[in-house]
């Protein structure tokens, strides 16, 4: 008997730690499940911004979509009226774009001959007067030569 009341404190430290371990357990679960609620709160919070943020894109592309449609329709019918009303192709933008690029080419091809025809300009229309000018031109030079020739012999002498 003496054995088992000496165990009897013993029995008891056990019990008091053994009892102290659950309540520390029961603790930490209770933590944990705090920090979980927590956390579930805030993922709610988010999943419902992201809903919110959602649902708003949807209709925002839904009224994008009746917006296409409606400037389509709308589209459509300018152009059924505009033909009605005697639109030629000649006049239509992508036709007028044509013909600037096509007038761009052609300015382009006529700048040499524009600069060829300018050098003619100075020359008289009549054959024979062409001629005389021609042979005035080649005195001028003549004369030329001459008083540069005597110029450069007098720098030697």
């Amino acid at each position: 008997m003496q054995s088992q009341t000496a165990l009897a404190p013993l029995d008891h430290w056990r019990w008091r730690r053994a009892d102290a371990e659950a309540r520390k357990k029961q603790l930490d679960t209770l933590k944990e499940s705090c920090q979980n609620a927590s956390y579930l709160k805030s993922v709610e919070i988010s999943s419902a911004k992201k809903i919110e943020a959602d649902s708003h894109s949807r209709k925002k592309i839904e009224f994008m979509t009746e917006k296409q449609r409606e400037y389509a329709k709308t589209a459509q019918r300018l152009e059924t009226s505009l033909l009605r009303s005697g639109l030629k192709k000649e006049v239509c933008h992508e036709s007028l774009v044509a013909a600037k690029e096509k007038l761009d080419a052609l300015e382009t091809e006529l700048k040499p001959l524009k600069l060829k025809l300018e050098s003619y300009k100075e020359l008289p229309p009549d054959v024979e007067l062409a001629k005389v000018k021609v042979a005035e031109a080649r005195q001028e030079l003549a004369e030329l030569t001459q008083k540069l020739t005597s110029e450069i012999s007098m720098l030697h002498i």
